[in-house]
């Protein structure tokens, strides 16, 4: 039987360097290697495939249409060895379990927290890795158990054997910019901002959670103005704070607005943000169920 040949992981983890550098000489300077054997190893690793994976020229490198291709498998090869390195560095002496955990970024800074050290307090035998992720990335994470236990504003997935529960639910704000004429209200309704020029998230970075803000203006009777679509709710205040129009977040999220941001409830009674925990039950872990077990359900979100 034919043996793998471990030399192929590492000739591909090079190949990713040189391709996040943009040339061989800043990826050998980045893995503080000389040139010449990277330079080797990346025309070993084209050998072997039968491919060519890179074009050189004198300002850099770009990838070839078959490096494209197979460019996600050696990002997640990447992402899997990031994962095990911290693994390593992190263990403990009588560690028994490992919990990988991904999380969009306002559990990360809110929920997460408090949950680790909780954990770390009843279970200091199992180490955690966490990481940061968008709602989209959960369900085929889950699926090929590069994680554990995903946080998110998901609400439904199609791969069988992936659970849901719900964490909280959430009010949404409108933000504006400082000295907006919403400045000084208590409430508004999102009728009532109809005329205005509206930034939203993004669908293609999580489906469900566009889903919920497009359901709450049509309840409010129109399709709102865009003025721009962005990749994160991050991002949507950083670009309210420039001035460049409003949006409507959940309220957990502006909790630590900027000063040039402000902050007015929806009165809409029926608009409201879900936050959810997803696992794989397909994938026994004892850790990552004692960490459930610490969790501040509110609800199960039913399946299809």
């Amino acid at each position: 039987m034919n043996r793998f040949d471990y030399r192929l992981i590492r000739q591909m983890l090079l190949l990713a360097s040189v391709v996040q550098n943009g040339s061989f000489s800043a990826a050998a300077r980045a893995l503080h290697m000389s040139q010449p054997p990277l330079i080797s190893q990346v025309n070993e690793l084209e050998t072997r495939l039968r491919v060519k994976l890179l074009r050189r020229s004198s300002t850099g490198t770009t990838l070839t249409p078959e490096g494209r291709a197979i460019l996600p498998a050696i990002e997640k090869l990447v992402s899997q060895a990031e994962a095990l390195d911290y693994a390593a560095r992190t263990i403990r002496k009588g560690t028994v379990g490992v919990l990988r955990i991904g999380a969009v970024y306002e559990v990360l800074i809110g929920i997460l927290p408090g949950l680790l050290e909780e954990s770390e307090e009843k279970y200091p035998e199992v180490s955690v890795f966490s990481e940061e992720i968008d709602s989209r990335e959960a369900e085929y994470k889950l699926a090929q158990n590069e994680l554990d236990i995903a946080f998110g504003r998901f609400e439904r997935f199609r791969t069988p054997g992936l659970r849901l529960r719900e964490i909280r639910r959430e009010r949404p704000v409108v933000i504006f910019p400082k000295g907006d004429p919403l400045s000084g209200s208590e409430s508004t309704r999102l009728a009532d901002l109809k005329d205005r020029e509206w930034i939203v998230t993004a669908r293609d970075k999580c489906p469900e959670y566009a889903d919920r803000v497009a359901g709450f203006f049509l309840g409010a009777g129109y399709s709102p103005r865009l003025k721009h679509e962005v990749d994160s709710i991050e991002r949507e205040i950083a670009f309210v704070a420039c001035r460049l129009g409003i949006g409507v977040i959940p309220e957990g999220c502006a909790r630590n607005l900027p000063p040039s941001v402000g902050r007015i409830e929806v009165a809409d009674p029926a608009a409201e943000f879900v936050l959810n925990a997803a696992w794989n039950e397909k994938s026994g872990n004892p850790s990552r169920d004692a960490f459930l077990s610490l969790m501040p359900w509110q609800g199960k979100v039913p399946q299809d």
